[in-house]
């Protein structure tokens, strides 16, 4: 049967016909193979059933019951792309109103580009092409051997690299079915270049997971490999051949970041899992998945232990041979231990020489730190950043660190969600050189024993307390933080007034950022508050409750050097509970959900028309009097009126606007949106960015040209979007 099929497909090609795609259910899709091509297009235009071989001019025959191909609806293939080539235009009209894929004559140089340019131009509620159909291409192609109208180097590299250039990512299971179809006469160099292409289209992965990533530069480039990966790996690795390509493929990329999930068991001879190992050679290796340690132990013996700078393991056991093999890596930089159990590192301790060890950054987040493991890390010298965030630590543990080897060098220390004592933060406060300490979630015990002037850490610049129930003398240690800029109390627990205990003529030559989010102030506080006069962002979220007692609350003073004002979730009366008048060098302001029903109060602050360039009133009521008022900023960029209320067509009033000029990310979820609107939006001459969730839009007017604008500038994936009743739905 396939040598039939191919038979016919060679006759097809002969002719230059083009392949028709057709299914019902888009969401249903999973592999699109050349095989379920429904027929053909001859070069009169006449439809060829691939099956019944019956020349056909329309499509009035196929049964929508049973057809279990692919269609794509009307606007599915904008108006763009037909005019861009002559082999989509002849074809797209049909009795049954469909709009089919079209593969167009890929053996021609012609056809390459053609289907190349629609690969790179998606439109809404494409699907396109699965990688896999590319493994059945390349069979064909190799079948065929066609040399004459286009090698299949050619073929294979560039169409890899329009792919990489469309933003269609890649994982290994693709790569190895590519891998598995490359041709015997295909040339190891153009092997090399087509995954040099791949591997740039592979996701980045952020081992630290978005936590301020200071001083430290992680690879833009990931390969990442899953329990069938390793299994089909496995199955080639004694393959001479498929082992010397894979490990040239891997030292050209030797900053490529290896990550690898083994959540099931395998039983491997060693000899395979040598020769596994042997594979890479990299400087960053991520594996993750309980039964990982199998590997990981084969790995950091084999050619990654001459030039491994950066290891991370999580969910998995760390055994004494990890252990060990872990100390034999003088390169090592950055040790990752997430999420990890039965703990091991005895060896590390036992290496003859402790300074062939250089740890610069250890990370043993979520997993569960004793006594014994603190002893084991005490001696490492040159550890400049330790995160513990989660790892269960009981009171007492820390203190353990009084005299460590690296109490000099560290500078970064992460204990979130852990218990800690007083005698814990002392020896917290005794790292000399400590620049950024984060306590955040942490439950504290016999805090009052904490003496506030003893501190050596009088250089400490940022500091997080978010949601830590606090006491007197926590308070007062941050008068004696002569650079404190970033302080975070963000939910913090505390029955007194905050300001009491901090001297703020201290604290106000340094400190740049303050998080009061979610507690309570006082007058009195917030008083204290506009004297820190250096104070750049301030976090005001949820602070201030108004009742009979507190009517006081108007008209209040905030720091002359604000940049970035936060003020979300207050009752502003309507503008009237903060003096804005000395407020001259705002950039952002948010006043999201502070019960504004007008924005007139804008109109007594002028210099904000100059200098505001993120604003955000979400969640008030806002009528077209605001908006036109909005439309006189002259250097806004960022502007959020999600759920706002605003009515149809209010947007058009910002038509040739100041804010029009400048205005490049815009936030208008929630809320009714007209056609006019969006041509609105689509008039902002910088705009980049633009968020519609949970918006609806009548469909009757939509073009090509405002497909491509959501192609562009939408946050949405526009295979997404859905039409009901005549109005297009953009999902949240």
């Amino acid at each position: 049967m396939r040598l039939l099929f191919l038979i016919k497909l060679t006759f097809t090609f002969s002719q230059e016909f083009t392949f028709v795609f057709a299914k019902r259910k888009l969401n249903n899709i999973k592999c699109l193979k050349i095989e379920e091509s429904i027929g053909l297009f001859d070069g009169l235009q006449n439809f060829k059933d691939i099956l019944n071989t019956e020349i056909k001019t329309n499509f009035s025959y196929i049964d929508e019951n049973s057809l279990e191909k692919i269609y794509i609806s009307k606007v599915d293939i904008p108006r763009y792309i037909i005019l861009s080539s002559g082999f989509f235009g002849a074809y797209l009209d049909s009795p049954l109103n469909k709009k089919p894929i079209y593969l167009t004559n890929v053996i021609s140089l012609k056809g390459f580009d053609a289907f190349i340019f629609f690969i790179q131009c998606h439109s809404l509620e494409v699907y396109i092409l699965t990688q896999n159909i590319f493994h059945e291409i390349f069979i064909c192609l190799d079948y065929l051997q066609i040399h004459e109208t286009l090698k299949n180097s050619y073929f294979y590299v560039n169409l890899i690299r329009s792919l990489v250039a469309s933003k269609i990512n890649f994982d290994t299971r693709e790569i190895e079915n590519l891998f598995l179809s490359l041709p015997n006469n295909f040339l190891i160099q153009n092997f090399l270049i087509l995954f040099s292409y791949l591997i740039s289209s592979i996701n980045t992965f952020n081992p630290i997971n978005d936590i301020d990533c200071e001083n430290f530069k992680l690879i833009n480039k990931t390969i990442v490999s899953k329990d069938h990966d390793i299994v089909s790996i496995m199955k080639n690795v004694e393959n001479i051949w498929y082992r010397n390509i894979f490990r040239q493929f891997i030292c050209q990329l030797l900053s490529v970041q290896i990550k690898i999930y083994i959540m099931d068991f395998h039983l491997y001879k060693i000899s395979k899992l040598k020769l596994f190992a042997d594979l890479f050679k990299v400087k960053e290796l991520h594996i993750e998945g309980y039964y990982s340690y199998i590997f990981a132990s084969y790995l950091l013996n084999g050619l990654c232990k001459n030039t491994l700078s950066t290891f991370f393991l999580c969910g998995s056991r760390i055994t004494e041979c990890i252990s060990l093999n872990i100390s034999k890596l003088k390169k090592l930089r950055c040790l990752f231990l997430i999420s990890c159990t039965e703990i091991c590192l005895s060896s590390i301790m036992r290496i003859e020489n402790q300074n062939s060890l250089c740890l610069k950054r250890l990370d043993f987040s979520r997993t569960n730190i004793t006594e014994k493991e603190i002893r084991q890390i005490f001696y490492l010298h040159s550890v400049e950043r330790i995160e513990m965030c989660g790892s269960n630590i009981n009171q007492g543990i820390i203190s353990l660190l009084r005299d460590c080897n690296f109490k000099s060098s560290l500078r970064y220390l992460n204990l979130g969600n852990n218990i800690l004592n007083g005698e814990d933060i002392s020896v917290i406060f005794s790292f000399p050189n400590l620049y950024h300490l984060d306590i955040t979630g942490c439950r504290l015990t016999n805090s009052q024993e904490i003496k506030p002037y003893i501190i050596d850490c009088r250089n400490l610049k940022v500091f997080y307390m978010t949601y830590v129930n606090l006491n007197k003398n926590i308070l007062k240690t941050l008068n004696y933080f002569l650079s404190l800029e970033i302080l975070s109390m963000y939910l913090v627990v505390y029955n007194g007034v905050i300001f009491d205990e901090v001297n703020t003529s201290l604290i106000d030559q340094t400190l740049i950022e303050l998080d009061l989010g979610q507690k309570y102030l006082t007058l009195s506080d917030i008083q204290k508050i506009s004297q820190l006069k250096n104070l750049k962002k301030l976090n005001l979220k949820r602070t201030i409750y108004h009742n009979c007692k507190n009517e006081m609350y108007e008209n209040l003073d905030l720091p002359d050097n604000l940049e970035v004002l936060e003020l979300e979730e207050n009752d502003l009366k309507d503008g009237k509970l903060f003096n804005f008048q000395n407020l001259k060098c705002l950039k952002v302001l948010n006043i999201s959900l502070c019960n504004l029903n007008s924005l007139e109060f804008l109109k007594k602050i002028p210099f904000l028309f100059e200098k505001l360039e993120k604003l955000s009133v979400a969640k008030n009521t806002l009528s077209l009097t605001d908006l036109n008022l909005l439309g006189k900023f002259q250097i806004l960029n960022n502007l959020n009126l999600s759920n706002t209320r605003l009515k149809n067509c209010g947007i058009s009033i910002l038509i040739n606007s100041l804010v029009s000029n400048t205005l490049e990310h815009f936030d208008f979820d929630e809320n009714e949106l007209s056609y006019s609107d969006f041509l609105a939006q689509k008039s902002f001459k910088r705009l980049k960015y633009i968020r519609l969730f949970g918006c609806k839009m009548p469909f009757r007017h939509f073009t090509d040209n405002d497909i491509l604008f959501l192609k562009n500038t939408c946050s949405i994936e526009y295979k997404n979007i859905s039409y009901k009743n005549g109005y297009i739905i953009f999902p949240r």
